[in-house]
């Protein structure tokens, strides 16, 4: 069966490295996964090898003590695990918290809110707990506002996170961001959320492929899944490896999910491009020159937002969402039209080399939320997927309370993430959708 999917097939080249800076980076695991075999019935099988199905794996081998598989169509990190932003941070929706809580009222947004901060600890924990260094650095992270009208609105928000969910959100003025060390041009103001801190997220990526290994999970790459089906109580996954068989599944594929990999999952995920620019590591010179030493996680307040952030060997990493082809002729015209953004907000640098240029899928759902349930019709199936932007922390929490929904256990998940997901209305218009989508955000991020 060959995959069908919403962008060209260039997108989907697993045995194709992702040339991003984090690749150049890292240096590869130090152990090595499973030798497949075609014999064993495991416990559970994990589709996907990112944040989310690794957080799932480890959490059934170390609390369920059970026989668990990985199957990954890539390699270690191929996916937006390793090629993201590196952002661990709050969100994983693209709702407003004042229509959640009009939608399903202020207890189960709180809730959502404060799982999203636990999600960012719960990383650290992982961190700490696995000795996994994953450069972390800055502290939580800062929206800018690129109209003065949204500057305005921040003290209404900063009004609003402290008396609904007792974030305390520092405000910047213009002038106080030039002293915080971020000046940008075109920004008016800047509200900071002290939660979050970047990462080094291939770091992050191996250093739970690791600890899986350790723990016992049984860890197939380059293992895409060519058919699933189901004999009597097992699931059967024709793999590029061999069939595998399992009790229960666990899909965590995100903005990489084949259309055609299950009836439930059809039409009922939209991937989007994110992009990402990392330039050479600046001098203190240019630095000083633009106004920027800050490694503080940064994103404008764009509807299609540019994120950025210091790294720590003094690259800039600069992104963005955007792009309706994935087609390899794509690549050229979208790093050029990132590459102006990026100079238009930081003219200093202009002429600046950038060595890196990536991108990758993130993934959205129709009611614009995370979703972690069981299959409608096949409760042993289980999924966890759809974080707009967000999976560092979103993905890997995700992923423990999915393990948590299979065992049985307690979990902490909030209502509406549980609501199953639903299909795009005519969902073979999904790209239409998009187009038109960003057609509109061009305009009102111009406008308004």
């Amino acid at each position: 069966m060959s995959h069908r999917r919403l962008y060209e097939t260039d997108a989907f080249d697993y045995e194709q490295k992702v040339p991003s800076y984090w690749e150049s980076s890292v240096e590869a695991p130090s152990v090595t996964g499973s030798a497949f075999n075609s014999e064993t019935i495991y416990d559970v099988a994990v589709i996907g090898g990112g944040f989310t199905g690794q957080s799932a794996a480890l959490t059934l081998a170390k609390e369920g003590n059970l026989k668990v598989a990985i199957v990954e169509a890539g390699g270690v990190g191929w996916g937006a695990s390793g090629r993201n932003g590196g952002f661990c941070c709050m969100g994983g929706g693209k709702v407003t918290y004042d229509k959640l809580i009009k939608k399903y009222g202020l207890s189960d947004t709180q809730h959502y809110l404060r799982i999203q901060r636990e999600a960012v600890e719960l990383v650290r924990s992982i961190g700490q707990a696995n000795a996994i260094d994953f450069d972390a650095c800055g502290e939580g992270e800062m929206m800018l506002a690129h109209k003065p009208g949204i500057a305005k609105s921040f003290k209404d928000e900063q009004y609003f996170l402290k008396s609904q969910f007792g974030i305390e959100a520092q405000l910047f003025s213009q002038s106080e961001l030039k002293e915080q060390g971020m000046n940008a041009k075109g920004i008016h103001a800047g509200l900071h959320t002290p939660v979050g801190f970047g990462i080094n997220p291939l770091k992050y990526t191996y250093g739970l492929y690791e600890a899986c290994v350790r723990a016992g999970v049984h860890w197939h790459e380059h293992c895409a899944v060519d058919q699933w089906s189901k004999s009597g109580d097992l699931h059967l996954l024709d793999t590029a490896k061999g069939l595998l068989r399992a009790r229960k599944i666990i899909v965590a594929t995100n903005g990489y999910t084949a259309e055609n990999l299950h009836t439930e999952l059809s039409g009922k995920l939209l991937p989007v491009m994110s992009n990402i620019i990392v330039t050479r590591p600046l001098k203190e010179s240019e630095l000083e020159a633009q106004g920027w030493n800050n490694h503080t996680m940064s994103f404008d307040s764009r509807n299609l937002l540019h994120y950025f952030r210091l790294l720590p060997d003094g690259r800039f990493l600069f992104g963005g969402r955007g792009g309706i082809s994935a087609a390899n002729n794509s690549l050229v015209p979208m790093e050029q039209q990132l590459t102006r953004e990026f100079q238009q907000m930081f003219p200093e640098w202009r002429d600046v080399e950038r060595d890196y240029f990536w991108r990758g899928f993130a993934a959205l759902s129709y009611q614009l939320s995370p979703h972690v349930s069981a299959f409608k019709h096949d409760k042993s199936a289980f999924y966890a997927m759809a974080y707009h932007g967000n999976g560092v922390a979103m993905g890997t929490w995700c992923g423990q309370q999915v393990a948590n929904l299979l065992l049985g256990k307690k979990h902490d998940i909030p209502s509406f993430l549980q609501k199953p997901l639903q299909k795009f209305p005519l969902p073979f218009l999904r790209k239409l959708y998009l187009r038109g989508a960003y057609l509109g955000y061009h305009i009102k991020d111009a406008c308004f």
